[in-house]
């Protein structure tokens, strides 16, 4: 389980990182990664204080994948979710 916040935010900035350098391989592991971490954590808390959020922009994330839009994906994640953790 992982209870430290900087360790999610150090996961997310990987992901982000990964898809502004056009490394759409590697941000997508890294988001899966975040998503496990998160999910551990939320499961450890009981909280959904970031899961909420989260599962409301999981539907723009998902259609920008879809389009190899990885930019948004890394400013959804950077503006959106990372002020959240």
């Amino acid at each position: 389980m992982v209870s430290n916040p900087d360790a999610l935010r150090a996961a997310l900035m990987r992901t982000v990182a990964s898809f502004r350098v056009g490394m759409p391989a590697r941000g997508n592991d890294a988001l899966v990664s975040f998503v496990t971490m998160l999910q551990a954590r939320l499961e450890g808390t009981g909280s959904d204080a970031v899961a909420h959020p989260f599962l409301a922009h999981l539907g723009e994330i998902i259609a920008a994948q879809e389009r190899g839009d990885y930019l948004r994906i890394a400013d959804l994640l950077e503006f959106e979710l990372l002020p959240l953790l």
